[in-house]
C-alpha cells in the first residue's frame, strides 16, 4: 500500500511510456510476422527471389506430408492433454492438502520450492540423467513415460498460473457450505470448482501449451520413437524444404489455439449458465 513512488518530469512521462509500449509490443509484432511468413510458406509452392510474393499457391504439400503431419499432431495433442489434465488434477490436490493461514496463503515451504527446479535448471543437466535411468528401465519410447516427463514441466507451470487464483479464494463460501451440510468433496465440486472454472481452465490451456513445445524432454524420453510437432518442425527447419517447415508451424500454433478457445468457450458457457441459474431463481 506505501509502495515507492517515482516522480518524473511531466515532459518525460509520453516518451517514457512510448518507449515501453514499443518495446512490449516489438516482441509481439515480430512474433506475429514471423507467423504470417510460415502460413504463406505453407501454400506457397513456387517462391523464386527476388519475387516479393509467391508466384503460385497450392495445397501440394499439405497432402504430400499428410500422414507424417497427422501422425505427430496425434501425438502431440495425445501426450499434450494428457499432461495438461494430470498436472491440473495434481495441482488442486496440492492446494486442496496444503495446510492454510488465516489469510488464505498457502506458506512456501521446501517441497514446494522443489516443483519449480525443472524451470531453474537447464534441461540438458538432468534430462541426460533421466534418460539413462530410462534406459537401464527399458522404459524410453512409451507414451506413459513421454507423459511423464512432460509432467515435471507441465506442472510447475499449472501451480503458477492456478496458483494466485486459488489461493485467494473466500474462505467464508466453504463455511456456508458447510454449514449446509455440504461435504469437502462435494463444496470442492459444486461450490470452489464452478466458480474457479476461468483460472482453472486457464492453466490448463497454458500446461497443453507447455507440452506442446517441449522438445528435448519428447527427445531424451521417448526415445525418437514418438514424433510430435515440435520435433518435427526442428527437424525440417534442419534441411528441409521451406513448405513443409512451414506446414509443421503452423499446426504447431494451431492446437494450442484450439485448446485456449475451447477453454475460454467452456469458463464462458458454464460462467453463463450460473448468471442464467441465478436470474431464475
Amino acid at each position: 500500500r506505501h509502495g515507492m513512488r517515482i516522480n518524473l518530469p511531466p515532459g518525460l512521462n509520453k516518451p517514457i511510456h512510448s518507449l515501453v509500449t514499443m518495446l512490449g509490443v516489438l516482441p509481439c509484432f515480430v512474433g506475429v510476422v514471423g507467423l504470417a511468413v510460415c502460413l504463406l510458406w505453407s501454400f506457397a509452392e513456387i517462391w523464386q527471389f527476388p519475387d516479393v510474393f509467391p508466384s503460385r499457391f497450392g495445397v501440394t504439400g499439405w497432402s504430400a506430408d499428410s500422414a507424417v503431419l497427422l501422425n505427430a499432431a496425434i501425438n502431440t495433442a495425445l501426450v499434450g492433454l494428457s499432461s495438461a489434465f494430470i498436472g491440473l488434477i495434481l495441482a488442486m490436490l496440492w492446494f486442496e492438502l496444503t495446510p492454510q493461514t488465516r489469510a488464505g496463503l498457502t506458506d512456501m515451504k521446501a517441497t514446494e520450492m522443489a516443483i519449480f527446479i525443472p524451470l531453474i535448471v537447464p534441461q540438458v543437466a538432468f534430462l541426460f540423467g533421466l534418460q539413462i535411468m530410462l534406459v537401464w528401465l527399458g522404459l524410453t519410447g512409451l507414451y506413459v513415460t513421454l507423459i511423464w516427463a512432460h509432467l515435471l514441466f507441465v506442472f510447475p507451470y499449472i501451480v503458477l498460473s492456478l496458483g494466485p487464483a486459488w489461493r485467494r479464494w473466500d474462505r467464508r463460501l466453504d463455511d456456508v457450505g458447510a454449514g449446509l451440510g455440504a461435504g469437502r468433496i462435494k463444496r470442492l465440486f459444486r461450490i470452489k470448482l464452478p466458480v474457479l472454472i476461468i483460472p482453472v481452465m486457464t492453466s490448463f490451456a497454458v500446461g497443453f501449451a507447455v507440452s506442446a513445445a517441449l522438445y528435448l524432454p519428447t527427445i531424451f524420453a521417448g526415445g525418437g520413437r514418438i514424433m510430435t510437432l515440435t520435433t518435427e518442425a526442428v527437424t525440417l527447419a534442419s534441411g528441409a524444404g521451406r513448405q513443409a517447415l512451414g506446414i509443421a508451424t503452423m499446426l504447431q500454433m494451431a492446437l494450442p489455439l484450439v485448446v485456449f478457445f475451447s477453454a475460454d468457450a467452456a469458463s464462458r458457457i458454464r460462467a453463463s449458465g450460473q448468471v442464467h441459474f441465478r436470474r431464475h431463481r
